[in-house]
């Protein structure tokens, strides 16, 4: 088992031998810089020299070393209450940007025979209550919240924000833009509102297509969540879990700390998440390109239909074929832990 936090060593300790990284640490109420050293052998691309910013202040990334294996998680979402949040609010989104435009669309045009203008005009005023509450409810988590300070990136600033959440936002833009400028027009485009959803999902998948083809290749002059500036980063996969537990889930520091380690440690889980970024990156991207052709070369009937219908149904698709995988290589990830152990033991 991992060593408690509270009983840290404060110093850098590193071993030659191992793949393990170590990180200083001091106590989960102290704040520290940015510093860090980290030690990794030639097949860890995770990984880099220790870097120095001094500012802003950081809080200590808790150095958890087991000889046993790499450290656990110690966070689940199989709980009661988190099920049932994460099936509301996917839902609750599902029939606001997926079914109640569907629905509206085509009952306005053939049912009551609302011009397109008035029946687009209608969906968009409809359409973002779901996504504006999540962004908001993110921007109080972060900034106000009880123990705000513990959901924020380590070595984030009082006002700072973790990469998801700027991330997001940059998608919202691309699914509101096209939506609202598509259906204010006189008259309103269809094929430019169909394209609302596949620009999101491009803005989304084209990134993480990116850090998924060139893992540990990119800095950028920025904090991307517990990541400094300049520091190389990791597939988006990683942030996007990091930012969304410690966020939404209420993983707080400590998930992000126990993430960092067990990427850091784990070879598997390391090939998993670039594989994640690879397989949404690719499927993602060329379904986007895809609906935005057929937005404009089809009818506006089919174009509006496969823009919402097939954007949800693809991720679907992909949702059910990843789980499978994830699952499989959690399992072989486990059983090679547990050889490891039997052998060190």
């Amino acid at each position: 088992m991992p060593d408690d936090p509270s009983n840290a060593a404060s110093s850098t300790n590193t071993n030659p031998q191992s793949d393990t990284v170590h990180l200083s640490a001091t106590s989960p109420t102290d704040k520290q810089s940015d510093s860090y050293n980290e030690k990794t052998s030639s097949n860890h691309a995770a990984s880099e020299p220790s870097l120095s910013t001094g500012n802003p202040p950081e809080r200590p990334m808790i150095a958890y070393h087991d000889d046993t294996g790499p450290p656990p998680l110690d966070y689940t979402l199989r709980t009661r209450p988190r099920e049932r949040y994460i099936a509301l609010f996917f839902g609750l989104l599902f029939l606001e940007a997926g079914v109640l435009p569907l629905i509206l669309f085509y009952s306005l045009r053939w049912g009551a025979h609302l011009s397109i203008t008035k029946n687009l005009a209608i969906i968009t005023s409809l359409i973002g209550t779901v996504s504006g509450f999540k962004v908001a409810q993110r921007t109080y988590l972060l900034w106000f919240r009880n123990e705000h300070e513990s959901r924020r990136p380590i070595g984030a600033s009082r006002w700072g924000l973790d990469f998801f959440h700027i991330l997001i936002n940059i998608g919202l833009a691309a699914f509101f833009v096209p939506l609202i400028v598509g259906s204010s027009l006189s008259p309103a485009s269809v094929a430019t509102v169909a394209m609302a959803l596949p620009c999101f999902m491009l803005s989304i998948c084209l990134p993480m297509l990116i850090s998924g083809l060139f893992p540990s290749h990119f800095r950028l002059p920025f904090r991307v969540s517990s990541f400094p500036p300049h520091h190389l980063l990791p597939p988006l996969t990683y942030t996007i879990v990091e930012d969304v537990i410690a966020v939404d889930g209420s993983g707080k520091i400590e998930f992000r700390q126990a993430w960092r380690y067990r990427y850091e440690e784990s070879r598997i889980m390391r090939k998993l998440l670039r594989d994640l970024a690879l397989y949404w990156g690719i499927t993602g991207t060329a379904l986007g390109v895809g609906l935005i052709v057929v937005a404009w070369l089809a009818s506006d009937d089919v174009g509006y239909g496969l823009g919402y219908d097939g954007s949800w149904g693809g991720n679907a698709e992909s949702g059910v074929i990843l789980s499978t995988s994830i699952l499989k290589n959690l399992c072989i990830l486990s059983r090679l832990e547990s050889i490891a152990r039997r052998m060190r033991g």
